[in-house]
C-alpha cells in the first residue's frame, strides 16, 4: 500500500490507458498521468496515492 506522497507506475500495453486511468481514479488516486513512449504510444499511466 502506498502512503504519503507515493506515487504509483504501472507499464500498459497497447489500448489499456483509458481503463487503467478509469481504475486508478475509481480507487481514489489523484493526479492520475497517462505517459507515452519513445513511439509515441501510452506506455505508463501513474497516479498518486489516496490520501487517507
Amino acid at each position: 500500500m502506498l502512503t504519503g506522497e507515493g506515487r504509483l507506475f504501472l507499464e500498459i500495453g497497447l489500448g489499456q490507458a483509458e481503463a487503467t486511468r478509469e481504475l486508478l481514479l475509481a480507487r481514489g488516486y489523484e493526479a492520475v498521468e497517462i505517459r507515452r513512449d519513445a513511439a509515441g504510444i501510452d506506455r505508463v499511466v501513474s497516479g498518486a496515492a489516496p490520501l487517507g
